[in-house]
C-alpha cells in the first residue's frame, strides 16, 4: 500500500525502528491522546529521550509529500522494558503542552477591549497553538466584538476560554496541539470527505443509538474530528460529522486504519 510514516520522539527520528501506534482523536475539549511503542531501542537512545519530550507522529501514503501530521504533542508518561537481547518503549503522549490544566490567567481588560484580545491571551496561557481561532470573528451572544464594560479573566485558562467560546457559539477541541473551534451544529468544512470502498472503506458501518455510526477505514489524515463524511455503503449512506477517529498503525503487520464514530449532520 505504499505506506509511510515519521516517528520524532524529541529530537530522535526512530522511524526505521518496528513500532505500534494508537492515537485517540475527538471533538470534545479534553486533549486527544497517542501511545507509541518503539521496539529496540538502543540503550543510548532510551537514554537522551528525557523526562517529556515532544512527540510528533507522521503516516500517509508515498503519494502525499510532505508526509500529514497525525499527532503532535507533549509526552507524559515512558516506560522501558527489557526481554532479553529485545527492548520495548512505551510512551504516551497527549496534544496539548502541560500548562492546559494547570495554566492560570490574572488579567483585567479595560473598557470596550476585543473578545478576540482576551480569548487569545487565555490561550496562549493554555499553552497550546491558536489553531483555526484566527480566521473566526468571535462575537459575543449579542453581537459585540468587544468587551463593552472591559473584562476579568482570572483562574483557569481553559475555564476562561470555554466560556468565551461557548458564549460566542462555538464547540472547541485541542487538535495537534492547537485549538479548533466549531460552530455549533456545523462542521468544519464545507466540502465533505468521500468515504466508500473505492476510497478506503473497510468492511460495512453499523448504526446505533441516535443514528451513530461506527465505520472503519484505511487511515487517512482527513478523518478528523470535526470533519464533514460522505459515507457511501450498502448498509448506511449520508452526511456525517466525525465525532472522534482511533488511528491504529503498525510499521511490521497489516495494522493500517482509522475507527470512526460519526454523527448525521444536522
Amino acid at each position: 500500500f505504499q505506506r509511510r510514516w515519521f516517528f520524532q520522539i524529541g529530537g530522535l527520528d526512530v522511524s526505521e525502528l518496528d513500532a505500534d501506534v494508537e492515537i485517540k482523536k475527538t471533538i470534545r475539549r479534553e486533549p486527544n491522546t497517542c501511545t507509541l511503542t518503539v521496539y529496540n531501542l538502543s540503550e543510548s537512545s532510551r537514554s537522551s529521550i528525557g523526562d517529556r519530550p515532544f512527540l510528533q507522529v507522521k503516516a500517509g501514503y508515498s503519494t502525499q509529500d510532505p508526509i500529514p501530521t497525525l499527532f503532535s504533542g507533549e509526552t507524559r508518561k515512558i516506560e522501558h522494558s527489557i526481554n532479553g537481547l529485545e527492548s520495548t518503549t512505551v510512551l504516551e503522549a497527549r496534544d496539548s503542552g502541560r500548562e492546559y490544566r494547570t495554566g492560570r490567567i490574572s488579567r483585567s481588560y479595560g473598557p470596550r477591549t476585543a473578545v478576540d484580545r482576551v480569548l487569545f491571551d487565555a490561550i496562549d496561557a493554555m499553552g497550546v497553538g491558536q489553531g483555526n481561532v484566527a480566521t473566526q470573528t468571535i462575537r459575543l451572544s449579542n453581537g459585540a466584538t468587544v468587551f463593552a464594560d472591559g473584562y476579568v479573566a482570572h483562574g483557569a485558562a481553559h475555564r476562561v476560554v470555554n466560556d468565551i467560546l461557548r458564549g460566542a457559539g462555538y464547540r472547541w477541541s485541542v487538535q495537534n496541539g492547537a485549538i479548533q473551534v466549531l460552530r455549533r451544529g456545523r462542521p468544519l468544512q464545507a466540502t465533505a470527505v468521500e468515504l466508500k470502498a473505492s476510497s478506503g472503506l473497510l468492511g460495512s458501518p453499523s448504526q446505533g443509538d441516535r443514528g451513530i455510526v461506527t465505520a472503519v477505514a484505511l487511515l487517512q489524515p482527513g478523518l478528523e474530528p470535526g470533519r464533514r463524511i460522505n459515507l457511501q455503503s450498502q448498509t448506511v449512506t449520508g452526511g456525517y460529522e466525525v465525532r472522534s477517529v482511533v488511528y491504529r498503525g503498525s510499521t511490521y503487520s497489516d495494522s493500517w486504519e482509522a475507527e470512526l464514530e460519526l454523527r448525521p449532520e444536522s
